[in-house]
C-alpha cells in the first residue's frame, strides 16, 4: 500500500466559522470538478489533456504537473503534457513507476507517491487510461485526499 499519511490534516477545531468556511470551499470545490464536464467539447486529445491538467493545477494549487497516457505496455509512462518538470526528474518518476506499477496493479490505489509527486491514475473499467502528476504547494487544501480521487474519476471519464 501507498503511504498517503502526509496528506491528511492531523486535527483541527470544530468550530462554527470553520465549518462554514469548509463548507463553502466544499461548494467551490465541486462546482469546479464538476465543470470538468465541460471538457467534452475538445476534438484534439492534446487540449482535451490541457484543459483537465489545468483544471487540476488550480483545484489542488499544484506548483507543477504532468499528464500521461497509457500506452500498449502502462507501465512505460507516455508524457504528453509537462510543466515545470526538468527532465532528469520526469526520468526518475517514470523508472520508479515502472518498479511500483505491478504491486499498484494489485491494488488499484487511488493515489500513488512517487517522488514529492503524487499520481491520480485514471482508470475506467478496471484499465489505465493515463497518470495526472501533481506536485503539491503548502497552499493545497485540507481535503486534498477526498478531491483527488473525484478529480481522477471526472479526468478518467
Amino acid at each position: 500500500m501507498f503511504d498517503i499519511s502526509w496528506m491528511n490534516p492531523a486535527g483541527g477545531s470544530c468550530n462554527k466559522d470553520s465549518l462554514q468556511r469548509e463548507n463553502e470551499t466544499l461548494k467551490r470545490q465541486i462546482q469546479e470538478l464538476l465543470t470538468l464536464d465541460e471538457t467534452g467539447f475538445f476534438i484534439e486529445l492534446d487540449s482535451l489533456l490541457r484543459a483537465i491538467l489545468k483544471k487540476a493545477l488550480i483545484l489542488c494549487k499544484a506548483e507543477s504537473s504532468f499528464f500521461s497516457l497509457a500506452g500498449k505496455d502502462p507501465s512505460e509512462l507516455d508524457v504528453r503534457i509537462s510543466n515545470v518538470i526538468l527532465e532528469e526528474k520526469m526520468e526518475k518518476i517514470r523508472t520508479q513507476f515502472k518498479a511500483e506499477y505491478p504491486r499498484w496493479q494489485e491494488t488499484e490505489a487511488a493515489i500513488i507517491t512517487i517522488e514529492d509527486f503524487i499520481l491520480l491514475p485514471l482508470v475506467r473499467r478496471h484499465r489505465i487510461l493515463g497518470l495526472i502528476g501533481l506536485k503539491l504547494t503548502s497552499n493545497a487544501p485540507d481535503n486534498i485526499c477526498e478531491i483527488l480521487p473525484i478529480l481522477a474519476s471526472q479526468a478518467a471519464a
